[in-house]
């Protein structure tokens, strides 16, 4: 399994994307796909290996 660590513009550091709470808008909307996107992919991954 990969390891993910984002940094954030303020310089805070998460290794769990689920636990970043960062406002929905148009600036951070890129950002929200990308974690959407990244936890349907484990979510799938689980579902294949179960």
């Amino acid at each position: 399994m990969a390891n993910v660590i984002i940094t954030t513009y303020d310089g805070k550091v998460y290794t769990n994307p689920e636990d970043i709470k960062v406002e929905r808008n148009e600036n951070t909307e890129m950002f929200y796909r990308f974690l959407e996107q990244y936890r349907d992919e484990r979510i799938q991954k689980r579902e294949d290996t179960a």
